[in-house]
């Protein structure tokens, strides 16, 4: 099942390509992705500081950044494996890589390497498209009867 869809969130790297919208907003030291679903803000530092202690374990997991040019690169280490809604281990290691192709466009790569998970590492590449529309502030209704008629029924 689509985590939103019980009114969970969805952790990353689904964050930067679910169907909601999101802000990015960076200064010189950080980096902040504003998702309009669920106020799952990542604050991503970019002051050349170190991974927090390996047994510190959080659900979106460690990130850190830094410049290489124009483009950002996290690397996210640290997962809490019991609450990410994937199967991975706590050796997941992420690197996003976020470059800005046009005035309205992103290139987003993910490199997802977890040995206890996966035979090998993987890689996966989207854009992102800029768009005017307004961001709102998300409210989940899971078990809303009156959400449910209408998918199950139709808008009539």
């Amino acid at each position: 099942d689509e985590t939103e869809a019980h009114c969970f969130q969805s952790g990353v790297p689904h964050t930067a390509y679910q169907q909601f919208g999101y802000q990015i907003l960076h200064n010189n030291d950080y980096v902040a992705f504003m998702p309009e679903y669920a106020h799952s803000y990542r604050v991503i530092p970019t002051d050349n500081r170190k991974h927090i202690p390996a047994d510190v374990k959080l659900f979106m997991g460690d990130g850190v950044g830094h410049w290489e040019g124009d483009t950002l690169v996290v690397d996210t280490t640290n997962f809490k494996p019991q609450l990410h809604p994937l199967a991975i281990s706590d050796k997941l290691r992420m690197t996003e890589r976020f470059t800005r192709v046009a005035a309205d466009e992103i290139r987003y790569e993910i490199k997802m390497d977890d040995p206890d998970t996966w035979v090998k590492p993987w890689s996966v590449m989207m854009r992102l498209r800029q768009t005017t529309d307004m961001l709102f502030e998300s409210a989940c209704h899971e078990g809303n009867a009156a959400i449910m008629k209408t998918i199950l029924q139709g808008d009539k």
